[in-house]
Order: structure tokens, then sequence, then C-alpha cells
């Protein structure tokens, strides 16, 4: 028997076997839709994934901090502590590939803004972030182009808990008709970008202190607040959760400028208790390259 032969064999038989003949087909037609399916799934996914990562700069972004982490201790996080100096720093900027350098600067402050009032966190961020997204763009204005003028980007998210609607956003009205308790005001964009914002800080006043009364009253501080007056430059919308590790808070300034606030740099207790011994510390620094390196 040649090869035709065996052909002409296997032509008869499907024509005898039709039921088998068809459930075979229909399985083979089933299992390559299938797995075409799962590959087809797959690499939308990973498309999504990386378009996501790539949008907000995270293939061309790292947080260098001061801790350093023993994947076989964990415990080993508090206890090693390696500090960020302004040395680390200069090294850092003189990496030809890195376009941005700069240590992370974010501190506590209530803020008021058309009569209502939120406490948040404020970060400082030299003004060439506003080349890259999400900075780019800006739901409304546009991102500040010093360092050191006193402006400030307020995000969407942080105007929704001052109880402030744009009234651009799509579920705007969706929103005011689900929460008409939180008395949600809707306002149109122009009303926010220009407008004067105030930012309440907390810095040290020595001569309030009293220490008598400070051992008998634990609330007498010696404290005060002081306020520092900005401009509303623009408003960010952020709706991805990739950017959290990049956008510590609800308002961004320039980072000359939010370094010169007069305030208590300090979050918690925590931060005092893991500071370094070394002057001129940082918590940790932000480094960004223009385009994804390969090693």
């Amino acid at each position: 028997m040649n090869i035709l032969d065996m052909i002409n064999l296997g032509f008869i038989n499907l024509k005898q076997r039709k039921l088998r003949t068809f459930l075979t087909t229909l399985g083979v037609i089933v299992g390559i839709g299938a797995l075409s399916s799962m590959v087809s799934f797959g690499t939308g996914l990973q498309k999504n994934i990386s378009d996501s990562f790539s949008e907000n700069d995270l293939f061309t972004s790292l947080r260098v901090t001061a801790k350093k982490v023993d994947p076989t201790n964990p415990s080993s996080f508090v206890d090693s502590l390696t500090p960020i100096t302004d040395s680390v720093l200069h090294q850092l900027k003189q990496i030809e590939e890195l376009a941005l350098v700069f240590p992370d600067l974010f501190f506590p402050g209530r803020i008021e803004l058309l009569g209502k009032e939120w406490t948040t966190t404020i970060s400082g961020m030299p003004s060439g972030m506003g080349l890259y997204r999400p900075f780019s763009e800006l739901q409304g204005g546009e991102f500040y182009k010093s360092d050191s003028l006193p402006v400030a980007v307020i995000g969407r998210q942080t105007l929704k808990q001052l109880g402030i609607l744009v009234k651009e956003d799509s579920n705007a009205k969706d929103l005011l008709q689900e929460n008409q308790d939180h008395h949600f005001k809707i306002v149109p964009i122009d009303s926010i970008v220009g407008a004067r914002m105030k930012i309440k800080t907390v810095v040290l006043d020595l001569s309030a202190l009293n220490i008598a009364s400070f051992m008998m009253q634990g609330d007498n501080l010696p404290i005060k607040d002081t306020i520092t007056e900005v401009t509303i430059a623009g408003i960010l919308d952020v709706n991805t959760e990739f950017t959290g590790n990049l956008i510590r808070g609800g308002v961004i300034m320039p980072f000359d400028f939010a370094n010169s606030i007069p305030k208590i740099n300090i979050n918690s207790t925590t931060d005092y208790l893991n500071r370094s011994d070394k002057n001129n510390s940082h918590r940790s620094i932000y480094a960004r390259a223009d385009k994804y390196l390969q090693s």
C-alpha cells in the first residue's frame, strides 16, 4: 500500500463516519479558537499595562530611598538606613541619561479655596516635570514654567474633597445628585484657574514657649500657623492607579517656592525618629530619564 492508497482510504473513512468526522473537526476548530483567544487576551493585557506604564513614565523614572532592604530579612528595612546626602544627589545629577533629579519634598498643609478648607499633602516639583505626563496634559490651565513663582497645580480629586466640582466634568451633575448631603459646589474651570488659594502651615514659635504651662497643658505647644497665598495655575486630573508613587499630594508647587514656605517639615513623629545624623540628608530622590534605558 502506497501513500496514495492510504490517502484514499482516509477519505473513504471520513465519508463513512460523518458524525465522528464532524465532532473531530468541531473540536479542532474550538481548540484553535480558544488558543487564539487566550493568546489575544494575553497580548492585549500586556499592551494595556505597558501603555499605562509608558503614559505615566514608570519605565523612565525611579525613586531612590534611604532604606536598604534585604529580601531574606524583611526586618532589616527598619534597622538599615543609608543616608541620602547632597553628595548623592550631586552624583546622580552627573549621569547624562537622567533628565531630572531632585529630592522629594512634601509636607502637610491646610488649603482654603472658594470658602472651602481641606488638609492635604503639598508636593514640590521642578517646572521641568511639566514636559511629561500627566503634568503635560492638565484638565485646565497649564503647568508652571518657573520654580520660584507663587503658583500651584491642584488635583481634581482634591477639589472634590473640598466640595468643589468642575462643571466640565462629565459626571459632575451625577455626583451632585448622588452626594447632595456633601453640599458640592459646581463651578467652571475658569473660576478655579487663576483663583487665589491660601495654604496654612505650622511653624515653631519659640517666643510662645512657656515651660510651666506646657507641662500642665499638653496642648499648649510652641507652634503657630502661617499663611501663604498662591495662584492656581492648573487642574491635574489623575484617573489612573499607576501614578500613586509619583503624586503624593493634592497640591503641587514649584520646588524652590515650596521649599521656601515656612513649615515644620515632618509629617509625623516617625519622620523625626527615622532622621539621619547626616546633615543635608533627604527622604528620597526622584530621578527621570527621557527614554527607557536597557542595561
